[in-house]
């Protein structure tokens, strides 16, 4: 049910903000006092107050759904086992003055500049640490200092293209900085799709208000990409970096990558070849000039770094070194997010830039220096301890929750080993209203914003992302993975232009009419092609025997019914040893094994597996789907895949359960017929449909075949229902069935879209527009396996083929079935050794981090 968002009803307003209650002696985001709403907040309040009751419901659902339908997730253990958790948005965002969000502003400037001034001075000259500015083991004991890379020389001295701030508010009001995101800002990617719906789900609202919009800001950043490439600047050849599907936020870069117009790459669509760095396409090597990385540091180059890790390029550190690619952020940026750095920062600040610092810092104790290791010890209940290194597991520890035994071994192993950690001050946070079951309760939160470089200097994202912790514990110790969202407002002090992301260029663009596809991509996309018409023909299968079996005649009657078990058998969706194989056979046996073909996970076949494998295909090539086409397999996978079988015990309800399931599949294939470009990308995807199709074909028929002795016209009226081809048949031949104009029709002929040689002629189409290198036609295995089967098919003599032999069979057909299956079979391996695995991943050799490094952890 799909309601308007701002439709009214006859029911009383909610007044929600008149009933809240906001927290005492604590800093309330709404409310100076009780009763006495901040100006800022006024507008807001009174238009929400006036949304009734169900009205707020409905728009909360709204929220949800879209979510849902979007795909926003994220994998909180970030690999590719554990389950994606539903992203959560809470319908009241956060609103920022202008006046204060100046303040704001200026603050994460400037500490923005001390950072890159930092990370400048350690990878270049390292004035810091000779002049004693810093302690050497927030270097040399440091994870994220990347020694490889010092010396290499960053386009415009900018280290922070690309960066992030968490900010809290303490109960006293007061903004505190509570870490910085330098080298993977995550989250600029929810942050934008928390934007885009509730603008669209408060659209009144937000339109009443003047928000400053987002857009700007990443055009800038697009800009500034451009600039910083060392060749092509006009229309450099831009590339997001991506760990893959396997990533805890990979739903937020494919967002980014396409609403920002970059292609999305993994590490193995790209490799170094003479210190440059080049995008593997299926028309050869591109040069790549900017990488916008999402790779975390020790990840990016396992020839210089970890050579362990699977999702970085071979020989980046050394092709940046020789300006031959920019990456941003430049490799080795986590090293500024140490907490260890900020107890120094007031300090560094003023050296630096000669100016005091703006917004503090939360109280932090670096425990490598003497005094600071003594205070602690002396007051362990005042304060959080945590990793100095921000140690990738390492816990979060209160000592007030030790016992007294705990907390003299753990307080040993601190002053054992004090640089590696640090002491937070326990601090209290100010409270937002956030709606929690119809009503509005208080909770902590903190706030991410974020900075790129622009073209003087840097720039702050008009808004960000508030999470917030619901469970009234402060939330600087607990895991903010679970928390919800908000969206942040910051208003402006006049009328807010509205502005495209789609700028525009001095320089005009080179026509073109595709971009360009990597082999990862076209290997995806042919794959997501296959699964979409595997399960198709799955749910046209099942939907056939579900519906003989719910109709009036007993299941022992149905003439039908043993010719589409076959067929389901051939297949492999059904097992043979449960069903043919017994001579007591029940209707509910039947059923229950129908069931375990659509809902058993541990069957390969069963529908709901090859459901995965296309929702894992459409992951990874998820910024070369539509919006529309990525909503309809999130309907059909919070629909099919998360039903269980015994929500489906009646044979009618499985019935119109295979008739949903195929209208999704149809959508998605119109969407694809209609909505996608005829480039490289929609080729592969439709070549994998129609070997896919010619696969089902080949075997329908072989089981109609098999089964033409017992009841001719049964097997034949069975094989055009699930060939989708009765129609058609019914309108040349009406009523009269015969195998030859049957085999003619699904077998022959050209113009129907089910036909086998339809699906062969549709390959040879493809297969003249894929590149071919200067290759002679028909000089590829592919092309000869394919003309080896249109020819065979064409030349056939239908009437010839039909006739039985002295035993009943069908030797002239069941040759021809054999030849395509057979046919295919080669044609499909000898596409992928040509253009998927065509160019093989830059080898790893060895590593320079020495053996268990960056392994620390801080355990109780």
């Amino acid at each position: 049910m799909h309601n308007n968002p701002n439709q009214h009803y006859d029911s009383k307003p909610s007044e929600l903000f008149s009933e809240y209650s906001p927290p005492e002696n604590c800093f309330c985001e709404t409310f100076e006092l009780p009763g006495q709403i901040r100006s800022h907040w006024s507008k807001f309040v009174e238009e929400f107050d006036k949304i009734d009751t169900t009205e707020i419901k409905t728009r909360t659902l709204q929220v949800e759904r879209m979510l849902q339908e979007h795909g926003a997730t994220y994998n909180l253990f970030g690999n590719s086992e554990s389950v994606d958790q539903q992203w959560k948005l809470d319908l009241i965002p956060m609103l920022i003055p202008f006046q204060e969000w100046s303040y704001l502003e200026k603050g994460l400037i400037q500490r923005t500049r001390l950072l890159n001034a930092i990370l400048k001075d350690v990878y270049g000259e390292q004035k810091l640490l000779k002049e004693g500015k810093l302690p050497p083991e927030l270097l040399f004991c440091n994870p994220g200092f990347i020694r490889p890379c010092t010396g290499i020389e960053i386009p415009k001295d900018n280290f922070l293209i690309f960066s992030a701030v968490d900010l809290c508010r303490t109960s006293y009001g007061q903004w505190r900085l509570v870490s910085s995101r330098t080298q993977t800002p995550n989250c600029s990617g929810f942050s934008l799709e928390n934007r885009i719906i509730i603008s669209q789900i408060m659209s009144k609202i937000f339109q009443q208000n003047r928000v400053l919009r987002v857009a700007p800001f990443f055009m800038n950043l697009q800009a500034y990409l451009s600039e910083i490439a060392f060749y092509n600047r006009d229309n450099p050849t831009i590339v997001f970096f991506t760990p893959g599907p396997s990533s805890k936020t990979y739903f937020e870069h494919a967002l980014l990558s396409r609403y920002m117009g970059y292609p999305m790459v993994e590490s193995g669509d790209l490799t170094v070849r003479d210190n440059k760095v080049y995008l593997k396409t299926l028309d050869g090597l591109e040069p790549v000039d900017v990488i916008f990385r999402w790779v975390k540091d020790w990840e990016c180059d396992p020839l210089a770094l970890r050579n362990n890790s699977n999702n970085g390029v071979s020989g980046l550190i050394h092709a940046a070194r020789t300006q031959n690619v920019v990456v941003a952020n430049p490799i080795g940026t986590s090293l500024v997010e140490s907490l260890a750095f900020s107890e120094f920062m007031p300090g560094l600040c003023k050296h630096i830039l000669g100016e005091d610092i703006l917004i503090h810092d939360v109280s932090s104790l670096w425990c490598g220096k003497p005094e600071s290791l003594t205070q602690v010890i002396n007051n362990p209940d005042q304060y959080i301890i945590k990793s100095a290194f921000n140690i990738m597991g390492a816990e979060t520890i209160d000592l007030e929750t030790f016992s007294s035994v705990e907390r003299e071994i753990f307080i040993e192993k601190i002053k054992a080993t004090p640089y590696k950690y640090v002491a937070q001050e326990k601090i209290f946070l100010s409270a937002i209203p956030t709606l929690h079951e119809n009503r509005l309760e208080p909770a902590n939160h903190i706030c991410r914003f974020f900075i790129s470089a622009a073209q003087n200097d840097f720039q702050v994202m008009p808004g960000g992302l508030m999470r917030v912790n619901t469970t009234q514990t402060s939330f600087l110790n607990t895991r903010n993975e679970m928390s919800r969202s908000k969206d942040i407002w910051v208003f402006s002090e006049g009328p807010v232009e509205k502005i495209s992301l789609m700028g525009r260029l001095t320089k005009a663009l080179e026509i073109r009419r595709s971009g360009k596809l990597s082999s990862r991509v076209a290997d995806n996309l042919l794959w997501l092609g296959r699964y979409l018409e595997r399960s198709e023909n799955k749910v046209r299968i099942l939907r056939s025997i579900l519906k003989k079996l719910s109709g009036e005649i007993p299941f022992q009657d149905i003439q039908e019914l043993p010719v589409l078990l076959d067929m389901a058998v051939g297949m492999e969706l059904l097992l043979n040893e449960n069903l043919l194989d017994q001579e007591d056979l029940k209707i509910s046996g039947i059923h229950e094994e129908i069931l375990n073909s659509i809902f058993d996970r541990s069957r390969p076949t069963s529908l709901i597996s090859t459901l995965e494998n296309v929702n894992q295909a459409a992951k990874n090539v998820r910024d070369r789907l539509s919006v529309d086409s990525w909503r309809i397999l999130m309907r059909l996978d919070y629909g099919l895949k998360k039903s269980k079988a015994d929500q489906w015990i009646q044979i009618r309800d499985s019935y119109y359960l295979m008739n949903e399931a195929l209208m999704i599949l149809s959508a998605f294939s119109g969407l694809a017929m209609e909505g996608m470009t005829r480039g490289l990308g929609w080729r592969f995807m439709d070549m994998g449909r129609r070997i896919e199709r010619t696969n089902y074909m080949v075997s329908i028929i072989q089981s109609a075949v098999n089964n033409l002795q017992d009841n001719t016209n049964t097997s034949l009226d069975v094989l055009l229902e699930v060939a989708d081809s009765s129609m058609t048949y019914r309108s040349r031949y009406r009523t009269y069935l015969q195998m030859a104009p049957v085999m003619d029709l699904l077998i022959s002929d050209e113009i129907n879209p089910k036909s086998v040689v339809f699906q062969l002629s549709a390959l040879s189409k493809h297969l003249k527009r894929l590149p071919r290198n200067g290759i002679r036609k028909y000089g590829t295995m592919e092309e000869r396996s394919l003309l080896s089967m249109l020819t065979t098919v064409r030349l056939t003599d239908i009437d010839f083929i039909c006739e039985a032999n002295a035993n009943g069979n069908f030797e002239g057909l069941t040759e021809v079935l054999t030849s395509v299956e057979e046919g295919i079979r080669e044609f499909s391996k000898h596409i992928t050794q040509h253009y998927l695995s065509r160019i093989p991943t830059t080898q790893h050799f060895i590593s320079i981090q020495p053996e268990g490094k960056n392994e620390i952890q801080i355990s109780s």
